[in-house]
């Protein structure tokens, strides 16, 4: 009798504490291996905000360590002008005009700028800067590998941007849902540090201040694409275990998940599924996610879909914005050219 009592505490206290019980509980309840999968997804997933602090300080120590307060201002500014440099050589590959950033700072002021760091530092600090630069960069290639890998991104986009040395802006496109509204937008941009526009709109000439401080940019990126790679691991992971579930398992999953069947396809021959265009019933919202870069939704009841993606409203990195003094708040638009 005793031990039925502690059980049922357990289970009390779980339900109180685990903001998860109900959809770990409906997700255990599917007995093959992609359920067994998405739920290994789900517990895992709570490692990536700590895996992406790994990440960053490694890279910290890399490009920042042992650099005075001088030095870390001109490697702030020289890969911004490597940034303009290389977004430019990509677009005129791509047939289109030259970006323009702030102040109509072009691709031959950044040249400009980098001879004049190379003549104040000298050579070999000069060298030592663009090593460290090097390092940046291929932090954010990493950042790439990771939208690719977790199936954010196709294989066809992340061959057209690996090359290119680009700005974490670059990719934030990637993190937004398409067919997000207002709110949802709003609420992400919150999360990233960055307002609506700087997602939504496009330009080939910035007008704007902008964020020169690379270390915080790194910071916010990494956050930002381990977070989401999880999360789209986790839903891939959930779809797949809904599309193989039983027939009883799935009468199961009606209590707080819509059939959303393939009936057709869309312009650009992606499947096209019954709530494209449908309204989506009160009480319900959609949960997509990535497979090579092809978009899914899922139908899910809100408050189970709040627990499936463990909805929290504080952000770490987002709080470290006002710590960071001499910080120029970011007001870039987010085109395929943005440094």
């Amino acid at each position: 009798k005793g031990n039925i009592f502690v059980r049922v505490a357990r289970k009390i206290m779980s339900g109180l504490f685990d903001r998860q019980s109900d959809i770990k509980r409906g997700i255990l309840g599917l007995s093959s291996r992609y359920g067994r999968r998405a739920y290994n997804r789900l517990v895992n997933k709570a490692g990536a905000s700590g895996f992406a602090s790994f990440r960053f300080k490694e890279a910290e120590a890399k490009i920042y360590k042992k650099l005075n307060k001088k030095e870390l201002n001109a490697l702030d500014k020289l890969i911004y002008a490597r940034r303009i440099i290389s977004v430019n050589a990509n677009r005129r590959d791509t047939g289109r005009k030259g970006y323009v950033g702030m102040d109509g700072f072009s691709d031959a002021n950044a040249q400009m700028e980098i001879e004049k760091i190379k003549n104040e530092l000298g050579q070999d600090k000069f060298n030592d800067l663009m090593a460290r630069a090097d390092i940046y960069f291929e932090t954010f290639e990493q950042n790439l590998k990771t939208l690719r890998e977790s199936g954010r991104i196709s294989e066809e986009t992340y061959n057209d941007l690996k090359d290119m040395e680009y700005s974490p802006i670059k990719s934030i496109k990637y993190l937004i849902p398409e067919n997000a509204d207002s709110v949802d937008v709003d609420k992400e941009a919150a999360r990233l540090g960055i307002s609506k526009k700087d997602i939504m709109a496009l330009s080939d000439m910035n007008e704007n201040e902008i964020i020169t401080d690379s270390r915080w940019l790194m910071m916010i990126s990494i956050e930002a694409i381990e977070r989401r790679a999880a999360e789209n691991r986790l839903l891939t992971a959930f779809g797949d275990a809904i599309e193989n579930a039983t027939p009883e398992e799935k009468v199961g999953l009606e209590e707080y998940i819509l059939d959303n069947p393939i009936v057709g396809s869309k312009k650009d021959g992606s499947p096209k599924r019954k709530y494209d265009d449908t309204k989506i019933p009160l009480g319900y919202r959609t949960v997509s996610y990535f497979k090579d870069g092809i978009k899914t939704d899922i139908i899910m009841r809100e408050d189970m879909a709040d627990q499936l993606l463990d909805v929290k409203t504080s952000n770490k990195a987002l709080e470290t914005i006002g710590k960071l003094s001499g910080t120029q708040i970011l007001r870039f638009m987010a085109t395929g050219g943005n440094p």
